[in-house]
């Protein structure tokens, strides 16, 4: 009965110094298996009313993606727990530095940077750790893409046109239709974490 026990053992510890634990994460992928970033969760995709994909990239940021055509999401899309304005001008005539209003759907959450997002035709960026403030712009753009003088004060977060090194999102998007993958990757190889 000892000899048994003992071969148990003994086989359990060979199968687990040799086993591999892989962990799994979904991530997004385009058409073209251009890997976006990491999966966090569906999300409204914008003004047709279609689901898209919330994605963190590989530098931390967040934006929605359109999961039918790739294409960054609009501001009126919403990101998570808020709903993006127009983007407005310190300057006339659409210059000077750039803001988004910022407004959530509860008073208690605190905004902060560290999203992308698509205006227009134009991809931008808050930066991490930005917070919004009382600013006072004159001019922004409609809709339709128009730059309209607009003299007012509001609470604004400043943003960048996108940067792909900081964001981590290309700023022309990607090829839809957008997919859902899983990237694995061995964690133990031979009982200690080597990986």
């Amino acid at each position: 009965m000892r000899n048994a026990f003992l071969v148990v053992v003994a086989s359990l510890i060979g199968v687990t110094a040799t086993s591999v634990v892989r962990a799994q994460a979904a991530i997004v992928l385009d058409s073209n298996d251009t890997r976006l970033g990491v999966y966090a969760g569906p999300a409204n995709a914008g003004d047709r009313g279609r689901e898209g994909f919330l994605v963190i990239s590989t530098t931390g940021y967040a934006a929605i993606f359109d999961d039918v055509t790739g294409e960054h999401a609009s501001p009126r899309a919403g990101h998570v727990d808020r709903q993006l304005g127009p983007v407005r001008f310190a300057g006339p005539n659409c210059t000077g530095a750039i803001f988004v209003e910022v407004a959530t759907v509860s008073t208690s959450i605190s905004i902060v940077g560290g999203f992308v997002f698509r205006s227009n035709a134009i991809v931008y960026y808050a930066a991490r750790g930005a917070v919004s403030a009382q600013v006072t712009t004159q001019s922004e753009f409609d809709r339709s893409g128009n730059c309209v003088d607009a003299n007012a004060t509001s609470e604004l977060m400043q943003v960048a046109p996108n940067d792909p090194a900081i964001s981590g999102f290309s700023s022309s998007g990607y090829f839809g239709p957008l997919r859902l993958g899983f990237l694995a990757r061995d964690l133990f190889s031979d009982s200690f974490e080597t990986a």
